[in-house]
């Protein structure tokens, strides 16, 4: 299963509907319109527990995001119209879109001004397992979305502390998750951050030592990210230089290794060893690649492809997708599947893509061949080859 981030000119955007404070329980990003034709398809529901919808999103349906926990596993959220301004809603399919039978949400999260207002944060770790933050409130599944139930943060029980000056970076490995809060008084300042695991599913929490990087600033970020019993941590300090700690024992020590010179990043991992990073260093964006845990990094040798847009999506350990923004000197989408050493542009992709691919809004994997295209126009299209080859899922 594929962790996906979606980087631009400003740095690492996490993988959420509306950005409320939390980090990739892997998936795609935001942002398309869907308008599919109303149908309606008989699905039988999974397992026990709460019944499911049978339905396909209808029309109106606006796509938010989209999630491929495993080869035949999606996840659409988004918001439907209503007389009220429509609902958000969750869509599950597990043959790869050929059907679809809707799921449910916490209750709280189906006004559509609550998704409207950046208060709402759903994620998938898993073909069962996800998690959504409503408001201050944390949820989670562990049922692909049929029941949800009320989860305990790691400082006051529940996660109303997000309403009062803290913001959290939230991860998960397995069964295993992890959460940075960071410590904010009056005003802008956040002079530190902590560091908590759950090894439960988000039952209990323990607080584990915050690695040191001197001075925390918050205005630098600070980027979790995990695998198995690997973690970690970017923190920044509001200048040029980001310090990078990993952790191999679950966040119980750290130890400090080398950081792009850049002032916000965000972290992509696929093994214990190989991680992707993708940075804001100003007015421009930086890629790097590291084979041995973030010891050593090498800067993929991409350049001219402007600020405004700029998208990279890491699929697996050496492929990656890449789209230069509006103002690149080489448009197109582009691949790489040697580790990003060569990046080759795709030819011959569904004119829906646009002239040049620029009308990709995400692409979500869930391994090197299977995946698919969340585009800017609200379709939705799958390959099985890579992305050689496309075929439309929903329209």
């Amino acid at each position: 299963m594929s962790t996906v981030r979606n980087l631009g000119a400003i740095g690492a955007v996490v993988l959420v509907l509306a950005l409320a404070g939390f980090t990739n329980l892997h998936g795609s990003t935001t942002g398309p319109t869907m308008s599919p034709a109303a149908r309606t398809t008989s699905v039988a529901s999974r397992g026990s527990g709460a019944s499911t919808t049978a339905a396909q999103p209808q029309k109106g349906f606006v796509a938010a995001q989209l999630f491929t926990p495993t080869n035949n596993v999606i996840y659409v959220v988004g918001t439907s119209s209503g007389p009220e301004g429509g609902r958000v809603e969750l869509f599950r399919s597990d043959n790869r879109g050929s059907s679809f039978q809707q799921e449910a949400l916490p209750p709280a999260s189906r006004l559509t001004t609550v998704y409207r207002h950046g208060n709402l944060t759903v994620q998938f770790q898993g073909a069962e397992r996800g998690v959504a933050i409503v408001g201050s409130s944390l949820f989670v599944t562990s049922d692909g979305g049929r029941s949800w139930s009320h989860a305990r943060g790691p400082i006051s029980g529940t996660w109303v502390y997000l309403a009062k000056g803290n913001t959290v970076r939230m991860e998960a490995a397995g069964s295993v998750a992890y959460v940075v809060v960071i410590h904010c008084l009056n005003g802008d300042s956040c002079p530190s951050y902590g560091l908590y695991r759950s090894t439960n599913w988000f039952s209990s929490w323990v607080e584990e030592p915050a690695p040191d990087s001197g001075k925390f600033n918050a205005a630098g970020g600070i980027d979790l990210s995990a695998f198995g019993s690997d973690v970690w941590i970017l923190v920044g300090n509001g200048v040029s230089q980001l310090t990078l700690f990993g952790s191999t024992n679950e966040g119980r020590s750290f130890e400090k290794l080398v950081a792009p010179s850049a002032i916000s990043c965000g972290t992509t991992p696929f093994s214990d060893r190989v991680l992707w990073i993708s940075c804001s260093t100003g007015m421009q964006v930086a890629f790097f690649r590291s084979t041995d845990g973030g010891a050593h990094l090498t800067r993929l040798q991409i350049f001219g492809f402007g600020t405004d847009g700029t998208q990279l999506w890491p699929v697996s350990a050496s492929t990656a997708f890449f789209q230069p923004g509006i103002t690149a000197v080489r448009p197109g989408f582009f691949r790489t599947t040697d580790g990003g050493r060569i990046f080759v542009k795709l030819r011959g992709l569904p004119a829906a893509f646009g002239t040049v691919g620029q009308d990709v809004a995400s692409v979500s994997f869930a391994d090197d061949l299977d995946g698919f295209a969340l585009l800017s126009t609200g379709l939705i299209f799958g390959t099985s080859d890579g992305g050689s080859t496309w075929t439309p899922v929903l329209l």
